[in-house]
């Protein structure tokens, strides 16, 4: 009787062993997941920042395209009245 008693103790022991084991394995698991979601939307966000960026940098270089015609006035030396040379008085 005292050698069944121990033997089912041994199983028990063993059981939870085992179960702990496998639930430690299972967090190990989770963690790594749980870093590549980081991974993934740390990319994510980057990406996004980057086309924004990109959107921006091309609607300022439209906006310098549709003024560049005023900007070439004060840039070859003539006044906004008239070319260079030219007096209006």
């Amino acid at each position: 009787m005292m050698n069944i008693l121990k033997e089912s103790n041994a199983k028990k022991i063993d059981k939870k062993r085992r179960t702990n084991e496998l639930l430690s394995q299972l967090r190990g698991k989770e963690d790594e997941h749980e870093e590549f979601i980081n991974e993934v939307s740390s990319i994510r966000q980057a990406t996004r920042e980057s086309i924004q960026s990109q959107h921006e940098w091309h609607r300022r270089e439209e906006f310098r395209r549709s003024i560049s015609g005023w900007s070439n006035i004060y840039e070859k030396g003539r006044s906004s009245h008239g070319s260079a040379g030219e007096y209006h008085g």
